[in-house]
């Protein structure tokens, strides 16, 4: 590759879009404000690369305790909408591909969510608020107490 593309990853400009919103807003999701009662548990916020041959993208993978939630986030080929697999799955790397294509259940329309082209913002709210939801979820179960969740 020409030093002049190392940039150029292959993901689209909306993915790209929605990497740098989730970069910047992240912190939404992870916080250290937790309870000094309680030990200080970290979420995190990982992102690796997606793809598959003719879709582009990134995985988004909130990690919590021994909980991960992922997003591939990429544009459909068909329809320039902008698609979100979601899946539960912890992994030590970047979830790959037939992870990807399992949560889809081999099927290119199957998907938890869908924005219209140039709803990048609208997407990364959906993915903060979604990452959200499943630390609170993790916190109930857990019964362990988080006053800026709440």
């Amino acid at each position: 590759m020409e030093i002049k593309n190392y940039l150029d990853d292959g993901a689209n400009w909306q993915a790209q879009c929605v990497l740098a919103y989730i970069r910047a807003y992240s912190s939404n999701i992870v916080n250290e404000t937790w309870d000094d009662e309680h030990k200080r548990y970290m979420a995190t916020v990982e992102v690796g690369r997606f793809e598959n041959c003719r879709e582009q993208g990134y995985v988004f993978s909130v990690r919590y305790l021994t909980h991960q939630m992922n997003y591939a986030v990429y544009e459909h080929r068909n329809s320039d909408n902008i698609c979100i697999v979601k899946f539960e799955r912890l992994t030590i790397n970047t979830p790959d591909l037939s992870m990807i294509v399992e949560a889809m259940g081999n099927s290119k329309w199957k998907y938890a969510k869908s924005f219209s082209c140039g709803q990048i913002e609208e997407c990364g709210e959906w993915i903060i608020k979604d990452g959200q939801e499943f630390i609170r979820e993790i916190l109930e179960k857990k019964n362990i107490s988080d006053p800026v969740l709440k």
